[in-house]
């Protein structure tokens, strides 16, 4: 395959078209043509396996019915394919308009539980970040009209190319891996020629910056009532806070935020944060919020998504004259008096999930006061225990009625999202005590930062590299929000070595899918691995079926 990429790109052309006009036509009259046209001599070996990449070789007795429309070349090409920064081309090549695209529907889940060994089943760390930057499925959008693969390939050849570098030695688990969690089956044969198309149509530069724009992290999204009072809450929807200045690890991307605010103001889903403000009593912003999203007094005004830097990223108007659902946490003994608990039923079982976690839940109601605004409500509770006679390990209050959601479906939406919520409250503090500590040598993620002679990342021509850099981004994503405080002085290898590589099982149901992740004996790193599941857990990661990730080891 070598030979390939030395072939200025109008020989290639040249070939494709021939091949696309006559597929009966053989390696050794295309290397005739191209000879008596170009003057250079080309391999058999080289024609196959250009025409092979580009889905164009036929398999032995057969026949096509129906010959490809030609494969039209540019007047003058002649920028080679190398890795420095791109020459502009004036001509690019033109493909035959594309076909109308079919509606591909997307696959159901399926019907019974199905098992499957992984050998990379460790990538889920990466896929986990991917998800929530939303690289590949910005690439799939930039790409899928403007190439002849199709439009099923491109997100999984896209995707394929980012986890390439892991693939060195087993490739087909790699694939078999990224093959699970496909919205459509896909076809990665064909790959060079996939890589060779984006690069003849200058699509680096696209990819480059749209991969460039997801590093927008939000720090904190600003609420601004109808009334003029304003309150902040952080990236990942922990608490409510009074100040934008929210600690760093709390932040989220621009990407994942705005697909959960939508399905909260848009779509009017609850709204589930992990807890209310850890304080004495309810905060003003607080007690200010929870009834601007349940009232139509004070009204939540607009939605400003603020930067690391608390620059405005986007400003979203809220619909009005609705009452806004909400769940949040709290602690057995968090606002002391001004929280009164009144338990309305037994507590009976709650359903093992997919992490087997044994509680026990009753409903209940919580009347919330705030001395200072003179202001009381009632609000609706489930309450959980560990053990049926146990004391009151946690209550979720909530605005939902009880007609609207059963106590058991209140606590199945709260533990989707934050399931371990013990282990959360200490990351929770943990995170805000380093605040102090570490705010000044912050320094927000880019993708230029792993780009070598600080150069851009729109400065690179060489599409495997630029996918190559995109996957270091993730290797940071994950050690900066995903892994205990540290761990970004880890080089990727040694991430790699611990982590990406380590394998499990894959088992799909119905309404979920959970990866279980092994370790060898003697594993040093258990207690960080239990550390990453968790947080990965707690971003409520959904598949395009619906399904959500679990992680476990």
């Amino acid at each position: 395959m070598g030979i390939v990429y030395k072939l200025k790109p109008e020989v290639i052309a040249r070939i494709i078209e021939e091949k696309k006009k006559n597929q009966l036509i053989g390696c050794r009259k295309l290397a005739k043509i191209i000879y008596n046209q170009f003057r250079i001599k080309v391999s058999k070996s080289s024609i196959n396996a250009l025409t092979k990449d580009a889905g164009l070789s036929m398999p032995i007795g057969r026949r096509p019915k129906n010959p490809a429309p030609p494969f039209t070349p540019a007047a003058n090409l002649s920028a080679p394919v190398t890795s420095e920064p791109p020459v502009k081309v004036e001509q690019p090549i033109i493909l035959p308009p594309p076909t109308p695209e079919a509606i591909v529907p997307i696959a159901p889940p399926p019907a019974e539980v199905i098992v499957e060994e992984a050998a990379h089943a460790g990538l889920i760390f990466l896929k986990a970040a991917d998800y929530l930057l939303g690289g590949t499925s910005s690439i799939a959008e930039i790409v899928k009209h403007k190439v002849s693969t199709q439009t099923e390939d491109v997100a999984g050849k896209s995707e394929y190319l980012i986890y390439e570098p892991l693939a060195q030695k087993s490739s087909l688990e790699v694939e078999k891996f990224l093959q699970l969690f496909a919205a459509q089956k896909f076809n990665i044969s064909g790959l060079e020629f996939y890589i060779q198309e984006l690069q003849f149509k200058g699509l680096n530069l696209d990819i480059g910056r749209s991969l460039t724009r997801l590093f927008r992290e939000i720090r904190c999204v600003r609420i601004a009532l109808s009334n003029g009072n304003i309150l902040y809450l952080d990236g990942q929807l922990r608490s409510t806070w009074p100040t934008p200045y929210i600690p760093y690890g709390f932040s989220n991307t621009l990407h994942n935020l705005k697909k959960y605010i939508n399905q909260c103001f848009l779509q009017e889903n609850p709204m589930v944060f992990y807890i209310a403000p850890d304080d004495d009593a309810p905060p003003e912003d607080f007690f200010n919020f929870i009834f601007a999203l349940g009232s139509n007094a004070a009204q939540i005004s607009t939605l400003t998504f603020c930067t690391e830097q608390l620059e405005e990223a986007e400003v979203m108007a809220v619909p009005k004259n609705i009452q806004y659902k909400f769940i949040f946490g709290l602690g057995p003994k968090q606002f002391g008096g001004c929280a009164q608990l009144r338990i309305l039923g037994n507590f009976k079982p709650l359903p093992l999930g997919p992490l087997g976690q044994e509680l026990y839940f009753a409903s209940g109601e919580v009347t919330l006061s705030q001395v200072h605004l003179n202001k009381s409500t009632a609000l609706m509770a489930c309450v959980l225990r560990k053990s049926i006679d146990g004391s009151n390990n946690f209550i979720l209050i909530t605005n939902l009625t009880f007609d609207k959601a059963s106590p058991e479906e209140i606590a199945e939406l709260y533990l989707n999202h934050w399931p371990q919520y013990e282990d959360t409250f200490g990351d929770f503090r943990r995170k805000i005590g380093l605040f102090a500590y570490t705010a000044e040598n912050y320094r927000a993620l880019s993708l230029d930062d792993f780009v070598p002679g600080g150069k851009s990342a729109q400065d690179i021509r060489d599409i495997r590299m630029l996918f190559g850099l995109y996957l270091r981004s993730l290797d940071a994503y994950v050690k900066r929000y995903f892994m205990p405080w540290g761990y970004e002085e880890n080089d990727f290898p040694e991430m790699v070595k611990w982590f990406y590589s380590l394998p499990g099982k894959v088992t799909l149901q119905k309404d979920y899918v959970a990866i279980k992740i092994a370790t060898p004996a003697n594993y040093p790193r258990k207690e960080d691995l239990r550390y990453l599941t968790r947080r990965i857990n707690e971003m409520n990661i959904l598949l395009k079926d619906g399904r959500k990730i679990w992680v476990s080891n």
